[in-house]
Parts: C-alpha cells; structure tokens; sequence
C-alpha cells in the first residue's frame, strides 16, 4: 500500500510539471502567430467603421487602407483565406461580443463555392488552435466537437503536436499582412507564370442542386444579425478572368434581405480582361485590386436606399 502511495504521489507530481509546461506552450502559441487578427477581436482591439469579411477574394481583393483614406471611415480587413459562411459568421459573432458595433460590413462572396459544398472553402479552425488559451475560443472548439469537455481542466487535451515548433512564424510574399488587414499580392506575377491563364468565356449556368442548405440558412441568419444591430451589409460580387456569371448573381440575388445592399463591378469595365489586373483566375493583382477597391469605395459612398 505505501509503495502505491509513493508511485501515485510521484505520477501526480510529473502530471502537475507536465501540465505547466503545457500551460507556457500554449500561451505562447498565440504570440508566435503572425497573423493576431482573431486574437485582436477577442481582446475588444478591433474597433473600426467598417468591416471586410470574406474568403481569399475579400483578402486579395479589396484594400482596407485605400477605403479608409478615401472615405475617412475607420476601415480593417478580417477576411481569411479559404474560410467560408460558418467562420465570416463567427467573426461576426465574436467581433459583436468583444468591440464597438462597425456601421457596416462589407461581405466578399465567392461566386458558384459560396454555398457549395466543396473542400477549398472551410471553417478555419486552423486560425482557433493557437487561441486555446481564451475559454472563447476552447468553448468554441468544445461546441463543434474539436476539443473534449476535459480539455476545460487538463492542457494535455488542448495543446497539439503543432504548438511545440516554438520558431516566430512569418508570412510568405504571398501571405503578407497589411496594417489594415488586408493581403494584397504585391508582387507582380510574371506573365511566364500567368502563360496558361486565358480570359474564359464560357457562360456559367448555376446548379441550385450543389447547395449546402446550411451554408444558405447561415447566410440569412448573417444577414440577421446586421440587421439587428443596425449595421449596414454590402455584398461584394467579385470579378474573375471570366465572362460576368450572371446565373449566380440571379440566385443570390433570391437569398437577400431588402435591407441588404448589393455590389456588382463594372462588368463592362475593359481592365477585368486585362492579364494585368489578374494574379490567377479567382484573385486580382494588385493593381486590379485597387480599381475594384475604387468602385467599391464609390458604392459605399451612395446612400443606401
């Protein structure tokens, strides 16, 4: 009895060391991050005007800082590459909960992926992992099954083998984070590398039937929400290196409220035919970026109606 006495005592002493080397691993995981955005919402840091959120479209595409300077609103960019309707409308949720309300916000859509099920476009739970230190954030993962209920009590069932590369992560050219938020590609892709891409003219026809239903409820569920609180949401219809896809804005234009607003670029505009203004087939350069951002700077400006 005493010899299991001795060895309970010693297993609970290297568990209790244990755990306080995991404790320091996971606050410091957060602090090796580059991109602090989420963590900035969650400590009430993010309190601005107006708000973009969005995909890899809403990052590339829209310049937080050009709509600022022009429009003297307070502007900041949360759109995160490949995150779809379920994570904008947790930014949403956790923006409202911890900061000032913004006046509005301005939603970049992804044309046939924006309620489609399909892999590219996904709740970022990538971007939730080394915030496990807030309960928010743990509660959040619990929530959706990513996390055990005992992970409230023990730090072995919330690091990940991930968290123990304690090298400063930095982004990459094509990751580069702007003061405002925002990821522009601000180098120039070289027209070697852009040889296979061609403006493409084929007329898309919209498939209802590759809806996620859930992605479409969520939706008007954000539309809600802004309603709620009074802030005005603009939907931003992106341009490609494609002829305009008139058969997804007819469908979307369906799951609008009336009190919200809806964005289309210059579809007769000659720069979004030109290779120039393209990095890829889905993403703006950024020169094109700037024309979109202009466009979209002079819609903001509008009185909605």
């Amino acid at each position: 009895m005493k010899q299991f006495l001795i060895k309970l005592v010693i297993f609970a002493v290297l568990f209790f060391v244990l755990e306080k080397v995991l404790w320091f691993v996971i606050e410091d995981a957060s602090v090796r991050t580059y991109d602090k955005r989420l963590e900035k919402i969650i400590n009430g840091e993010i309190n601005k005007d107006i708000i973009i959120l969005g995909s890899s479209r809403g990052a590339r595409n829209i310049l937080a800082g050009e709509i600022e300077k022009k429009t003297g609103l307070k502007t900041y960019n949360l759109s995160y590459l490949g995150s779809d309707i379920h994570f904008h409308m947790y930014m949403l949720k956790t923006l409202l909960k911890n900061n000032i309300t913004p006046k509005k916000i301005i939603l970049s859509t992804d044309g046939k992926f924006q309620f489609a099920n399909d892999s590219s476009l996904v709740f970022r739970y990538d971007k939730l992992n080394p915030l496990v230190k807030y309960n928010s954030i743990l509660k959040k993962l619990q929530t959706d099954n990513k996390k055990s209920k005992a992970s409230s009590c023990f730090y072995a069932l919330r690091v990940q083998l991930s968290q123990f590369n304690f090298k400063t992560q930095k982004a990459s050219k094509l990751n580069t984070l702007d003061s405002f938020g925002s990821k522009p590609y601000l180098y120039k892709n070289s027209l070697k590398n852009k040889k296979s891409l061609n403006f493409d003219e084929t007329n898309l026809i919209y498939n209802k039937n590759t809806e996620n239903l859930l992605k479409v409820e969520v939706f008007i569920k954000f539309q809600e929400l802004c309603i709620e609180n009074n802030i005005e949401l603009i939907c931003v219809i992106n341009p490609g290196f494609r002829t305009y896809d008139y058969s997804f804005t007819k469908r979307f234009k369906k799951t609008l409220k009336k009190e919200t607003r809806l964005f289309i670029y210059d579809t007769l505009n000659p720069v979004y035919k030109s290779i120039n203004s393209f990095h890829d087939e889905s993403h703006l350069s950024f020169e094109g970026a700037k024309v979109l951002t202009d466009e979209i700077i002079n819609f903001v400006k509008k009185e909605s109606n």
